[in-house]
C-alpha cells in the first residue's frame, strides 16, 4: 500500500517506520501514529486496516513486545468480550501507552 502512494514526506515516513518494524521488530507505535496522522488522506483506511491485521497476526504470535502491541497481547486474557473489544478499540486509537493508559482511565471514571 506504501509503495502505491505518491511521493512525498509521508511516503518516506512511512517506508522508514516500516522498514524498521520489519529489521528490528520494534516500532509498531511508531507506525501507528504516523498512520493516525494522515486524517483525511485517501491511503488512511487502507493502512489502518493493514496495520490492524498485522496487530492481529503479530497477536495470535503470542510474543511479548513492547508498546501497544504488548498491550493488545494481554488483552486476549480478558474473558468478557464486550469489555476486551472497548478496550482493544481504546487502545488502538492510542498513539503510545501513556497514550493508551489515559484513554483507559477516562474511559473507567
Amino acid at each position: 500500500i506504501i509503495e502505491s502512494m505518491p511521493s512525498g514526506q509521508e511516503k518516506r515516513i512511512l517506508r522508514a517506520l516500516l522498514h524498521e518494524l520489519q529489521t528490528t521488530g520494534k516500532g509498531l507505535d511508531n507506525l501507528r501514529a504516523a498512520i493516525n496522522e494522515l486524517g483525511d488522506n485517501p491511503y488512511y483506511d487502507m493502512l489502518s486496516n493493514a496495520l490492524t491485521n498485522l496487530e492481529i497476526e503479530i497477536g495470535e504470535l503470542e510474543v511479548e513486545r513492547e508498546g501497544i502491541g504488548a498491550l493488545l497481547v494481554g488483552l486476549k486474557k480478558v474473558k468478557d468480550d464486550t469489555v476486551r473489544l472497548a478496550m482493544e478499540t481504546i487502545i488502538r486509537t492510542a498513539e503510545s501507552v501513556d497514550d493508551a493508559r489515559q484513554k483507559l482511565e477516562q474511559w473507567f471514571n
